[in-house]
């Protein structure tokens, strides 16, 4: 089993081998456009930078071979969660709050975050992102949990991600 490597010039990450799938090319942290993956069993799925799987025709997929490549999959979406430097809450709209929103929906921390992935990234922070946001940091322990993005919850993403 490999490790992810990552091109040092570029950030992109150029070769994954695991035991159970070999995954070739670009992939860029947060990148909208899937990547192919065969599994150990044959099947060719894609990927997407949230590590979740569909066929080629754009159905899920979950499967005992999924999930296995599922637990060696990087976490793409936290790569850029320390990039934020800047205060954020209801109202922002910005590339940063795309990240916030994009790692959000990666945590699957519960009914809201689920309501933001149904809407998906906008790049605006509105009540959905407060939510969600809320929802995270009161699962992670951080106080008050809010909602808002600022020097508290920067701190925490800085020490755990």
């Amino acid at each position: 089993m490999k490790k992810l490597e990552r091109n040092p010039v570029t950030g992109t990450f150029v070769t994954v081998a695991f035991a159970l799938f070999t995954l070739t090319g670009p992939i860029i942290a947060l990148a909208a456009s899937p990547v192919q993956v065969a599994l150990g069993n044959g099947q060719v799925v894609n990927v997407d930078a949230f590590g979740n799987f569909t066929t080629t025709a754009g159905v899920s997929v979950s499967n005992s071979s999924v999930a296995a490549a599922k637990a060696d999959l990087p976490p793409l979406s936290w790569q850029k969660i320390k990039t934020i430097v800047v205060n954020l809450g209801e109202g922002s709209s910005d590339d940063n709050v795309t990240i916030l929103q994009q790692f959000l929906i990666a945590q699957h921390t519960g009914k809201d975050t689920q309501a933001l992935a149904d809407v998906g990234a906008t790049s605006y922070f509105g009540v959905l992102t407060r939510a969600a946001l809320a929802e995270f940091q009161a699962k992670a322990g951080i106080s008050p949990a809010l909602g808002n993005f600022g020097p508290i919850t920067r701190a925490y993403m800085s020490s755990h991600y």
